[in-house]
């Protein structure tokens, strides 16, 4: 996420909104299922270690089962460098979170156990709560191993395929599931 040459220059964000989280457990496991033996074992469907011929099935296995979603891209170019990253990441966890409410109403929220530190945990659970204090609702907030959440890995997928759009203008994995994706610019 940092501001140096290797790092990517965008800072993505999605929330993929289901009423019904079982499809996404579906989907992935129809997904790994298709994989073969040699591949249906491993841990996570992470896109980014990931094959792109992965990526599309999990993709186009979503897709068939019906999703909304948001999306938050930031240009970090567009933003002077802050003094502390998270800053910038809880900012835009903070308005991708109000977008989805304004959206879609109340929801539980499952964000990626990104941190290992529960203060910083804390501090994104803070941020948030009072990010969203004005529109009069309380969110709930539950932190899991992408590995173990099958829709974190649905995230994970959307989110590369969006990456790929804007770092590398490669939208074919992006055309498999831009008509659900609400894309909103900072």
């Amino acid at each position: 996420m940092g501001y140096a040459g290797s790092s990517s220059t965008y800072l993505l964000i999605v929330i993929v909104v289901v009423r019904q989280p079982e499809l996404l457990r579906k989907a992935v496991a129809r997904t790994r299922r298709s994989l073969g033996k040699r591949l249906r074992n491993i841990p996570e469907l992470k896109a980014a270690r990931g094959n792109k011929r992965i990526v599309e099935k999990l993709l186009r296995q979503v897709d068939r089962d019906g999703f909304d979603a948001i999306s938050v891209i930031i240009d970090k170019r567009r933003f002077p460098q802050p003094r502390n990253l998270e800053d910038l990441y809880r900012y835009a966890c903070t308005q991708i979170v109000r977008e989805t409410l304004k959206h879609f109403g109340p929801l539980s929220l499952t964000l990626d156990k990104r941190y290992t530190n529960p203060g910083l945990r804390q501090r994104l659970n803070n941020a948030l709560a009072t990010g969203v204090e004005d529109l009069g609702i309380t969110l709930a907030i539950e932190h899991a191993d992408s590995a173990s959440e099958h829709a974190l890995q649905v995230a994970d997928a959307i989110a590369w395929s969006l990456l790929q759009k804007y770092e590398h203008q490669n939208e074919r994995l992006w055309q498999i599931v831009k008509e659900r994706v609400i894309e909103i610019a900072l």
